[in-house]
């Protein structure tokens, strides 16, 4: 499958300029910008208008930061020191009917772009991460048995120390990540 860094088709500016990154500045996040943040995340679009999303967040400062930072696996520890707000989302598994909401992740991924692009309006950055463990996310956190963890969120202003980052995650704060192209995803016929 062929990638590339290059946009060929506009896109909205904000689209642009999210990156995922993994070097954080030391600013803390206003508590205006966050409760921004989770307001995108309020209106967007979800199966019969369920809203299965919950998000469990910290600032660094709080002892709920250290929970949640515990539960990453060890290659996110390093980096993830510097986040000055760490967010868990996680996603109802029954929809309000008892029925099992099947596409619960997918409007939990929903919410959670709303986000990531509110944030890179107010000047941050938010990066999603697969790798923790849910297991000690239900222990430290005590998650209830209908709620499924899904992702932590590290959210914060972009910094310059690429102290805590291999080399492989030091070029990936300086270039673009490459993409698939759309011959590669997108069809006009059958699979």
């Amino acid at each position: 499958m062929e990638k590339s860094t290059q946009i060929n088709h506009p896109i909205l500016p904000l689209l642009e300029t999210r990156k995922s990154i993994r070097a954080f500045a030391s600013t803390p996040v206003e508590q205006e910008k966050l409760n921004s943040i989770f307001e995108a995340a309020r209106w967007s679009f979800s199966t019969s208008n369920q809203q299965p999303w919950r998000f469990i967040y910290a600032h660094k400062n709080q002892p709920l930061w250290q929970n949640i930072f515990d539960t990453l696996m060890d290659g996110n520890k390093p980096w993830n020191q510097h986040a000055p707000v760490l967010i868990l989302a996680l996603a109802t598994k029954s929809m309000s009917n008892g029925n099992n909401y099947y596409y619960n992740l997918h409007d939990l991924g929903a919410a959670t772009m709303a986000m990531n692009l509110q944030a890179v309006s107010l000047g941050l950055q938010l990066h999603p991460m697969a790798g923790f463990h849910k297991d000690k996310a239900i222990e430290l956190l005590n998650i209830p048995d209908s709620l499924t963890p899904a992702t932590v969120l590290a959210l914060g202003y972009p910094g310059q120390d690429l102290s805590a980052l291999n080399e492989f995650q030091q070029k990936s704060e300086t270039t673009r990540g490459e993409r698939f192209l759309q011959e590669e995803f997108v069809f006009n016929s059958k699979l």
